[in-house]
């Protein structure tokens, strides 16, 4: 049982007018994946807590939703639910960019896109839980040249969500086959370098 917990309260709120499907925060900033047809990447300052403000939006082309997000230095990975197109993409804010003009740098189109993102201590590699049924390596130890080197199958089972740890990558997966069987709902990746199986 739980002792001495404090009690939960609400600080602040803001109304975003679309919903985040993702947050990454760094520090008093938030950013969001948002289902925003015109602001796919949404930044928040949230230095005040009780009155956390709107900065600015991105609006990538296309309507798809934005669904997942990860940070790194300066940098955004922002994963889409796109798979007729480029469905993962690099934004910096720092430099001659910043958190009110953040620039798309790289983009790259992945073979499914990816519901979940988490990056490497290093910032070398971001992991992507793919609705295909895998987890995705991309490689972006070039920030404007992001690609995919590596990826495991998971038994086609979507993969929802994911965390890594050291060498080892934690996916969790809806448990369906892609022939409608039933499979396991989590899987464990060695992801030591270079290994990703």
């Amino acid at each position: 049982s739980l002792v001495n917990t404090p009690n939960l309260s609400i600080l602040g709120t803001l109304d975003l007018d679309a919903s985040p499907n993702d947050f990454a925060v760094d520090g008093d900033y938030v950013f969001a994946a948002s289902d925003s047809n015109s602001q796919e990447l949404q930044v928040i300052n949230a230095n005040n807590k009780s009155f956390p403000t709107f900065i600015t939006g991105y609006n990538l082309a296309g309507s798809e939703d934005a669904v997942s997000i990860a940070n790194w230095g300066n940098y955004i990975f922002l994963g889409r639910a796109n798979s007729n197109g480029n469905n993962f993409f690099v934004f910096n804010v720092g430099g001659d960019c910043s958190l009110s003009n953040p620039c798309l740098i790289g983009q790259i189109q992945l073979s499914a896109y990816p519901n979940d993102l988490r990056v490497s201590a290093d910032g070398n590699y971001v992991y992507a839980a793919a609705n295909n049924g895998a987890m995705i390596r991309i490689n972006t130890t070039n920030k404007s040249n992001p690609f995919s080197d590596g990826s495991v199958n998971l038994n086609n089972a979507k993969a929802i969500t994911l965390d890594i740890t050291g060498a080892r990558a934690y996916i969790g997966t809806d448990g369906v086959t892609g022939s409608g069987g039933i499979n396991d709902e989590i899987y464990i990746v060695n992801i030591s370098n270079p290994a990703i199986n």
